[in-house]
């Protein structure tokens, strides 16, 4: 059974009715006391019951105060039914302003955010009662404590997308991206750079040229010329004229079509190819010089070469059997110990009039024959084989380039 104790200043409209034994539609209750109607007062001292204890002032919305059962009006947070009123700071991690109504600005103030993005009232420029300063489509921008400003030097056209700028622009870095291309005009001026970064106008009128002229500067005056053109669609650079080069000039493949004399004056070495393969093709007769005589030459006109210089054969020493290979020339042979056969490459194999020299360089042929053997069926004079038995004699031999060597 439950018991709640009033107490303080209790009002009831009502005649309290105490029962006993309880007639009527009580009869049958016992010691049972009720009250009926309605009780007024203050319930001070009512336990657990919530109640304003601070700022009990008309729409203030009410906060939980220091316990479960006091209750705050606060007074700088009133809500009036349509509109929440704030006299102070409001922190949020977002802030969604929908349904916002469009008309012209009642006062010289706005809404901005300081370096600690704390939403502040500031006002406008000094003495106006407009916010936007300058011709329309300026930009806005900062001239003094609380003022903003626009000027007709600084103007972005949203229409046409285009920033207008009327006076330097200083950045380290700028990318000029989707500019329109137009054909070039005799009255076109070209922006240029001076040495201090700046992009300027060209005073000068250029002379733009023939299509694909390279353009270049002269006098200070932007010029080109028919002797020196680029297409780009066949990657051809065409020079009518002398070309002095300075430094190192690096291609994949390098063509003279035509010329009278070739030369190639250079302190040091000079290198043609890279690679075994490489193949350099002279049309006409070839000389090698040394300061002042010729050591070498092909002529191209009788056919002959000359060679003004000592020469110097390859040469290999064998003591036992060899197969001898294309670039061979002297095969010494001493067969001191045992007797030596020396084995002819396939004369398909060797060009036409090569020559081998098989030399008996140890004296002891006679004794220790040397025996220079053909290829397969091939012959060396009619025969398979050609034998050295006197001491140091050699034998000279020269392939057709087909199937068969001949002595000489």
């Amino acid at each position: 059974m439950a018991y709640n104790t009033l107490s303080g200043t209790v009002v009831a409209n009502q005649t309290i009715v105490f029962h006993d034994e309880g007639t009527g539609r009580h009869k049958g209750a016992k010691n049972r006391n009720k009250t009926y109607g309605e009780f007024h007062g203050d319930g001070q001292y009512l336990d657990n019951v919530a109640r304003i204890v601070v700022d009990n002032v008309d729409d203030s919305v009410v906060t939980r105060g220091t316990t479960a059962q006091s209750l705050v009006a606060e007074n700088n947070l009133k809500f009036d039914g349509s509109r929440l009123y704030i006299n102070g700071y409001l922190t949020a991690s977002a802030v969604m302003l929908e349904n916002l109504p469009t008309k012209g600005a009642l006062s010289n103030s706005f809404l901005a955010l300081d370096s600690n993005n704390n939403v502040v009232l500031t006002s406008s420029f000094i003495g106006s009662t407009t916010v936007g300063q300058g011709p329309i489509n300026s930009i806005q921008l900062h001239s003094g404590s609380g003022d903003i400003t626009g000027s007709s030097n600084f103007i972005f056209d949203p229409t046409a997308n285009a920033l207008y700028v009327g006076g330097e622009i200083t950045s380290s870095y700028m990318n000029l991206s989707s500019i329109p291309q137009v054909l070039n005009s005799e009255d076109t001026f070209l922006l240029s750079i001076d040495a201090s970064g700046n992009i300027f106008k060209s005073n000068e009128t250029p002379y733009i040229g023939i299509q694909h002229a390279v353009r270049f500067e002269v006098d200070n005056k932007v010029t080109s010329s028919g002797d020196f053109t680029y297409n780009p669609s066949t990657g051809l650079v065409q020079l009518a004229g002398d070309l002095v080069v300075t430094g190192t000039i690096q291609a994949n493949t390098f063509d003279i079509l035509h010329t009278n004399i070739t030369e190639i004056d250079l302190s040091g070495s000079t290198n043609f190819g890279d690679t075994d393969d490489d193949i350099h093709t002279f049309s006409g007769s070839l000389q090698v010089m040394s300061s002042s005589n010729v050591q070498f030459s092909v002529s191209a006109v009788d056919n002959t070469t000359s060679i003004n210089t000592g020469i110097v054969f390859n040469r290999i020493a064998v003591t036992s059997n060899y197969s001898v290979v294309k670039d061979n020339h002297i095969i010494g042979v001493d067969s001191t110990n045992a007797p030596v056969v020396v084995t002819l490459p396939d004369a398909s194999l060797v060009g036409n009039g090569q020559v081998f020299v098989i030399k008996d360089e140890g004296g002891a042929s006679y004794s220790n024959n040397i025996t220079i053997q053909a290829s397969g069926s091939q012959k060396i004079n009619g025969a398979n084989t050609a034998v050295l038995s006197t001491p140091y004699t050699a034998i000279h031999i020269y392939g057709n380039g087909l199937n068969n060597f001949y002595t000489y």
